[in-house]
């Protein structure tokens, strides 16, 4: 169930940013390919209270999908 629901959210190639909320946000946090920003910018100033998360659902990611920590990208198999 977790991989289906972790499925889900690498599948919605867009969003709302998750500091600012704007529609349309594209951009994936590089460490957990999880949170969604609508720029850089976005990602810079949310990642002092996204930092701690990160770490974790890097971790989770990577159990759940399998995938190889030492590949970046959705594509980490």
């Amino acid at each position: 169930m977790a991989a289906s629901k972790l499925h889900g959210i690498f599948a919605a190639s867009q969003g709302n940013c998750e500091y600012c909320g704007k529609d349309y946000a594209k951009k994936r946090c590089g460490g957990c390919r999880v949170m969604l920003y609508c720029n850089a910018e976005c990602s810079k100033v949310a990642w002092k209270t996204h930092k701690k998360e990160c770490k974790k659902s890097k971790k989770n990611t990577v159990a759940i999908m399998n995938l190889d920590p030492t590949k970046k990208g959705p594509h980490m198999k």
